[in-house]
């Protein structure tokens, strides 16, 4: 008798479980469903410079990981509308906190699915959110952390690396190292999202496209070189029902955006020249075209500056890594 009791909970409990679950799916599926085929959308830009003004528009996430999207996306806008890779009205929604992919674009008629992904290591973003949440002040040395272990790093193994004041250059990675470690962080994110494309929640556009953030940085020494590893490494994936374009893209100094297609690469500045100020107006930074024009000689003698000095690092941890005669 006990034992019929126990029976008949057990199938009643996953019964009620069976059917939660099948509620919360249900219902992820209606509200995919509904914001899909919704009108209602996060910005609306009119012209390529109500594009490059975007601002804050998207920045609405509370959760961290969404925050990233927003403004990953943010700047990829920023980038592009001094391009011709959009028609124009272009209407935008951020899907990534209930689907796949992260964001839907509209643009004219055409209908564009876009998925981003980040190019770096989980130990060197530990280490930058230990930062973001004020638990640690100190400068950040993320070289030795770039490489990646059998498991992830303890806190405390981050803290260590990562914000030692001892000198950086007697373990930290080279610049050939550096390099082998950016490809590969490619490769693993192009090999993840294809995954993620093939999902049968994907919900596809008129095109696919795949955004990567580059978040180990090149610096403008590296920039052809890596740019064209990764077309190499796109060459054989160009194929019906995978991504119509890929995106390689740096907001920070130097900025840059690599287009990648099957027709071949493009870049936003063109061919990686950088104009004197080193960005494209309206990539880097906020307000009118006055505060622009005021403001960018002093950044740019400090962004100078910055990759001036990441160059004498790189030559210091060439000459400590050189093997003793």
């Amino acid at each position: 008798m006990e034992l019929s009791r126990v029976r008949l909970l057990k199938t009643t409990m996953f019964f009620v479980q069976t059917c939660l679950h099948f509620e919360i799916d249900e219902e992820r599926k209606w509200r995919l469903n509904v914001n899909m085929k919704s009108d209602k959308w996060d910005f609306t830009a009119n012209s390529s410079d109500e594009l490059a003004k975007v601002g804050t528009k998207l920045l609405k996430a509370r959760n961290q990981n969404f925050l990233d999207e927003q403004v990953q996306m943010t700047r990829f806008l920023e980038a592009a509308s001094s391009s011709q890779i959009f028609q124009y009205p272009v209407r935008v929604r951020h899907e990534g906190e209930v689907g796949v992919p992260d964001f839907q674009i509209k643009s004219g008629g055409r209908r564009i699915a876009i998925e981003l992904a980040k190019v770096t290591t989980q130990d060197v973003e530990h280490a930058r959110a230990l930062q973001r949440k004020g638990i640690i002040k100190r400068t950040l040395n993320a070289s030795s952390l770039f490489r990646r272990g059998p498991t992830a790093r303890t806190k405390n193994q981050v803290i260590q690396e990562g914000f030692s004041i001892r000198p950086f250059v007697l373990d930290g990675v080279s610049p050939a190292e550096l390099d082998a470690i950016w490809i590969q962080e490619i490769r693993t994110q192009i090999d993840e999202k294809t995954v993620v494309l093939q999902r049968s929640n994907f919900q596809h556009g008129d095109e696919d496209w795949l955004l990567l953030w580059d978040l180990i940085g090149t610096d403008e020494s590296e920039l052809k070189p890596r740019m064209e590893a990764v077309r190499n490494l796109l060459a054989p994936r160009w194929n019906p029902g995978w991504y119509s374009h890929v995106f390689v893209q740096e907001i920070e100094f130097p900025a840059f955006l690599a287009i990648f297609s099957d027709t071949g690469l493009r870049s936003i500045p063109e061919d990686f020249k950088m104009p004197e100020h080193n960005y494209p107006p309206g990539f880097l930074f906020e307000g009118s075209a006055e505060d622009y024009m005021d403001g960018h000689k002093s950044r740019d003698m400090i962004y100078r500056f910055c990759f001036a000095f990441r160059q004498f690092l790189k030559l210091l941890v060439s000459f400590f890594q050189r093997p003793s005669i």
